[in-house]
């Protein structure tokens, strides 16, 4: 046996419906896993939820196609999305990070491009422009690089955070 049970961990409900009616919700990265969950909870609660990410997989749900590991892009989306009047907004994991490294037409590895920098260039255009009262949030499942990927450094071009 790996562990025990503790079972005096409790997990919230889940949202009523209605609990969240008439909030804006913007989702970055919300089309698999965890961001298509927040999605559609957070729709189900009443929420108007607006999705950006590559794959349209709801058609329940406002969607922006966009491919967000090209910071062009992610600077292009940030100037365009309408943040003034959100309710949340909420950073998903990128993208699940593949067996070998591939690197953006922009030179950037991918899974960095899509999982960080580029919610570091949109929450540098979008956070002047959120309501006081908006909430942001990075939601991520855990992640793990196998041992026999090489060491990630610094893309060209980006400075240190």
């Amino acid at each position: 046996m790996l562990g025990t049970i503790d079972r005096s961990v409790v997990l919230p409900r889940a949202a009523s419906s209605g609990a969240l009616s008439g909030k804006r919700v913007l989702i970055v990265g919300g089309t698999a896993g965890i961001g298509a969950g927040l999605a559609k909870s957070c729709a189900a609660a009443g929420a108007f939820v607006t999705v950006f990410g590559r794959t349209k997989r709801d058609a329940s749900i406002s969607f922006v196609k966009a491919d967000l590991s090209l910071m062009a892009t992610a600077q292009r989306v940030a100037k365009e999305m309408r943040v003034e009047d959100c309710d949340a907004l909420i950073f998903t994991n990128g993208i699940v990070p593949g067996n070998k490294r591939e690197a953006t037409a922009e030179g950037v590895e991918m899974d960095m491009a899509a999982s960080a920098l580029c919610r570091y260039v949109m929450l540098k255009d979008i956070a002047p422009r959120l309501k006081p009262s908006a909430r942001v949030s990075a939601a991520a499942a855990p992640r793990a690089a196998p041992s026999s990927e090489p060491s990630r450094t610094r893309p060209r071009g980006l400075a240190p955070f």
